[in-house]
């Protein structure tokens, strides 16, 4: 009896030992998994995205990938490849961030939807289900540009690959994601990189697509000398709560004639659950503390002449929002959200019938569509 519980015993530090040797001789079969902090780039977000091994991968799986130390910009710009919009009472914006790139002079632009209707992209996936990437190849802001799907339930990203994600050079100079058909403006008039990777010019969340101007339309940001106008600021806090609290409504007016017209924008299928799930991911991915406390320096403002005393100036309110718990809908104007590159230029985010604030030269945001 004591003998056989010695065997017993025994035998426990052996298996020990050799399941200890497993785990040496491969490693990466249990240590791999997505690393975000190496991401840099459409290259590195790929092979982040090629670790994660799901049966029930998602969108909110890809967001994962997002690196630290990102700004961001929350728009509600429907005049995108990424068309914000409202269903249920709630706000579903564009999510844009923006990330250390290459190197010191470029920039990583990863950019989510959270509207589930319209936007069909790569692999004829609601915009919701496709993950948009930019990345600068110049000073200018020139960007290569990616269109990656993550259609509900996917077993996992492991088919993902950097050539049949990125746009290629086309004769129209679209590019084979179409990021510059009634978007970005083809770079260099059309111009492809050594790769024959079709280039895009940025545009700017906070300056004009034609005439609409879009700095109102965004609802939130944490970009280095942006503002948003109070009335208007709705945090991502906010709108998952909200999401969370209408899912079975948004599902609803997502396949509902009369508030989705074009039958091919409507999503019968849509999980309300995974779009909780990607809003709340991305909220994880905006830094407490701006560019992980180290944010790109805010330029010092132009002065400007103060106006004639006998002349009252506005000033806008200070006072924000109250909170929504129960998901009732702010004022949502309409118009378009997109991807911005490095370049100098003066912005406020204002509403149409505030007066403007004194403005300063900025170093703005890219995205890309």
């Amino acid at each position: 009896m004591l003998r056989r519980a010695h065997v017993r015993l025994s035998f426990i530090p052996v298996a020990a030992i050799v399941l200890l040797g497993l785990c040496l001789l491969f490693p990466a079969a249990v240590t791999a998994r997505p690393d975000p902090t190496k991401v840099k780039d459409i290259k590195t977000f790929i092979a982040c995205l090629n670790m994660i091994k799901k049966k029930t991968a998602s969108i909110a799986d890809a967001a994962k990938c997002v690196p630290p130390c990102c700004n961001f910009v929350l728009t509600m710009s429907d005049n995108s490849a990424q068309a914000a919009c409202s269903l249920g009472s709630c706000k579903l914006p564009r999510v844009i961030f923006d990330c250390p790139g290459p190197d010191d002079t470029k920039r990583f632009r990863p950019s989510f939807l959270l509207c589930p209707i319209g936007s069909k992209g790569a692999g004829n996936q609601f915009g919701t289900d496709r993950t948009e990437l930019g990345e600068d190849v110049d000073d200018q802001g020139s960007m290569k540009m990616a269109d990656i799907p993550a259609p509900p339930g996917m077993t996992d990203f492991g088919m993902t690959t950097e050539g049949g994600a990125l746009s290629k050079g086309t004769a129209d100079h679209f590019g084979t994601q179409g990021c510059n058909a009634g978007c970005h403006e083809a770079a260099g008039g059309g111009a492809v990189d050594g790769d024959d990777n079709q280039l895009s010019e940025p545009i700017d969340p906070f300056g004009k697509s034609g005439t609409t101007e879009l700095a109102p339309l965004v609802i939130d940001t944490d970009e280095p000398g942006r503002s948003v106008d109070p009335m208007m600021r709705m945090t991502l806090k906010q709108i998952c709560k909200c999401i969370k609290n209408n899912k079975a409504k948004i599902a609803q007016d997502a396949n509902d004639p009369e508030v989705v017209e074009n039958p091919g924008k409507r999503n019968p299928t849509l999980d309300p659950s995974i779009l909780l799930k990607l809003c709340k991911k991305l909220k994880s991915k905006i830094p407490k503390t701006p560019a992980c406390g180290t944010p790109r320096p805010t330029p010092t403002p132009t002065p400007t002449t103060p106006p004639p005393t006998d002349t009252p100036q506005s000033t806008p309110s200070t006072t924000p929002p109250p909170n929504t718990p129960s998901g009732t809908p702010m004022s949502s104007p309409t118009a378009t959200a997109t991807h911005t590159a490095t370049a100098t230029t003066t912005s406020t985010v204002q509403s149409p019938t505030q007066t403007p604030a004194a403005t300063g030269t900025i170093s703005p945001m890219t995205t890309a569509t």
